[in-house]
């Protein structure tokens, strides 16, 4: 018999420890609001949105990757077909057509030069110049003189501006 009682007390032991437990889950149950259901809610939500996802891709993938061949149709004789090659186009709208086809535009463009250099204004003629010429070396009665290039160059003196006029004549071999 006293076996019997240790079976008995340890058997009574675990059921005491089972309900502690199971009055323990339940508070703890009450105490979450429900959120173990809630997470397991949502998801089984996202898990069927997956679920979607994944087929509607696979049905892209399909449409957008599989072989596709045309058939050939053929021609209903019952349907109506829309003939643009022979349209009637009424008087005014012919008019319009003629009108516009002989408008023309025209215009001129004037393209700017390249490499244009800027100009100066001329010295003012009131200044003092102080002429030098500047005559190539070598030059005999074999030669002739076709022209001369001129430059003028602006000089400051304390007190005083004048113009140096530096020409240079240009020859030519008779």
């Amino acid at each position: 018999m006293a076996e019997n009682t240790d079976k008995d007390t340890l058997v009574e032991a675990l059921l005491q420890e089972r309900d502690e437990m199971y009055v323990e889950l339940s508070r703890l149950r009450e105490h979450d609001n429900g959120a173990q259901e809630k997470a397991e809610a949502a998801i089984k939500q996202q898990a069927d949105k997956i679920k979607q996802l994944t087929d509607q891709l696979a049905w892209y993938r399909r449409k957008l990757w599989k072989s596709s061949s045309e058939k050939y149709i053929p021609e209903d004789p019952s349907q109506r077909k829309v003939d643009f090659n022979g349209l009637d186009v009424l008087p005014e709208e012919q008019e319009v057509i003629e009108k516009a086809a002989k408008e023309v535009i025209s215009y001129e463009r004037k393209k700017p030069e390249k490499n244009q250099k800027p100009v100066r204004l001329p010295l003012p003629e009131d200044l003092r110049r102080e002429t030098e010429v500047i005559e190539p070396e070598g030059i005999d009665k074999n030669w002739e003189r076709i022209g001369e290039e001129v430059t003028e160059i602006l000089e400051h003196k304390p007190g005083e501006l004048n113009v140096r006029r530096i020409i240079r004549p240009k020859y030519v071999l008779r």
